[in-house]
């Protein structure tokens, strides 16, 4: 016996069954995190990062390039954890004074280059939509 619209249920469960255990969306969502930082960096901050005090031959934050390095080599779909039920949680690293940037202290302003624009965040919603309807 078919029920309206029971068939079409099963459809989306095994679909959202073979994409949570392929990951292809993990992967969509921390493509669109690592080229989100690499434009963080690029543009030395969107919005953009204050100005540093002294002038240097190198952008802001590029110093040596471990802190943004380490950022997007972190973000990756293989560092993604899966914490039960639908809960999932991406592992994203910095070097050891990437929190000083990140938020600030007090003689030191912010500079977030872990931060999503709108339209990355739109994006990394419709991978979640196309992925799990």
């Amino acid at each position: 016996m078919d029920i309206d619209g029971l068939q079409e249920v099963i459809h989306r469960v095994d679909h959202w069954e073979r994409n949570v255990e392929h990951g292809s969306w993990q992967q969509e969502l921390a493509d669109t995190l690592r080229n989100s930082i690499e434009k963080n960096y690029a543009s030395e901050g969107r919005p953009a990062w204050p100005v540093r005090t002294y002038s240097y031959p190198w952008p802001i934050l590029w110093k040596t390039g471990k802190k943004r390095d380490t950022e997007i080599m972190s973000a990756f779909a293989s560092n993604w954890q899966h914490l039960g039920g639908a809960s999932y949680q991406l592992d994203v690293y910095s070097a050891y004074y990437g929190p000083y940037h990140q938020f600030g202290t007090s003689r030191l302003p912010v500079r977030k280059s872990l931060l999503l624009q709108a339209e990355e965040v739109a994006k990394m919603h419709l991978s979640l939509l196309r992925s799990f309807t």
